[in-house]
């Protein structure tokens, strides 16, 4: 038996017990139960393709109990939300007594987020403060590593990440005639430095709203971009922004020329 295997007999196990206790009052027996659903919750939680894995098997359960932690689990960990969400509503519809009112009660928690704080998670996914100051803190590491031209101005190549820019045979020799002094190198850093800060600066400036991208349609309304964090279904079939770039260059270059 694989791990996916266990996990799957595991939860209908535990939940189906926990629904008995519910009945026969046997508390301690079902309070365990719920421990033990916890415990896989978490480390679904830190294997996000184990868990999907369990989840789409669980969610063809015929026990609707089994469907209901199933379903409630699937939305804190934000995967198949919509399929989940109307499974609660088919459970609350078919009022079952207890299994129904649990339903309806998660139904209303995700409702007002109150489910989302319980088990210490976002709402939809949201991004969290912590990750966005991890991502800004990227930019200065990026632009730190990539103002330390040095050794590229004593010994310029043809390398570049596009064609357009790369070096010209001219270029080459009037960078190889300059010797650049140490004080000349930290200089040229420094001023690299400072246009890369400020081109990040107004790229997040447009990103937040509060800036319009300069060569938008006129017609077109800016409001800006919101930034969430992924989720279990983010994984396939997504269109990648540093991959769109490339595309997006020629794109660029196409509005320059039309607006010449």
């Amino acid at each position: 038996m694989n791990n996916q295997e266990y996990l799957v007999k595991e939860f209908i196990k535990h939940a189906v017990t926990a629904e008995q206790a519910q009945f026969s009052g046997d508390y301690r027996k079902g309070n365990k139960s719920q421990e033990a659903l916890l415990a896989i919750h978490h480390q679904l939680k830190d294997e996000p393709e184990l868990a999907k894995n369990v989840f789409d098997e669980l969610l063809l359960h015929q026990n609707p109990y089994v469907l209901y932690v199933a379903s409630l689990y699937a939305v804190i960990l934000n995967y198949r939300k919509t399929d989940a969400i109307k499974i609660l509503q088919e459970i609350v519809a078919m009022d079952l007594k207890l299994t129904s009112f649990h339903a309806e009660i998660s139904l209303e928690m995700i409702e007002s987020g109150e489910l989302f704080e319980l088990y210490g998670t976002k709402e939809k996914n949201e991004i969290k403060k912590d990750n966005k100051m991890d991502l800004l803190v990227e930019v200065h590491e990026r632009i730190e590593e990539y103002a330390d031209i040095g050794n590229l101005l004593k010994n310029p190549g043809t390398q570049t990440a596009r064609d357009e820019v790369k070096l010209s045979e001219k270029e080459l020799e009037a960078l190889k005639a300059i010797e650049f002094s140490s004080n000349a190198i930290h200089g040229i850093e420094k001023i690299l430095k400072d246009r890369m800060f400020s081109l990040f600066f107004g790229f997040l400036a447009v990103l937040d709203g509060v800036g319009d991208p300069k060569l938008q349609s006129e017609e077109d309304v800016w409001l800006g971009f919101k930034l969430v964090a992924k989720n279990l279904e983010d994984t396939e079939n997504e269109e990648f922004l540093h991959d769109k770039l490339f595309e997006a260059y020629s794109k660029w270059r196409e509005i320059k020329v039309d607006k010449l």
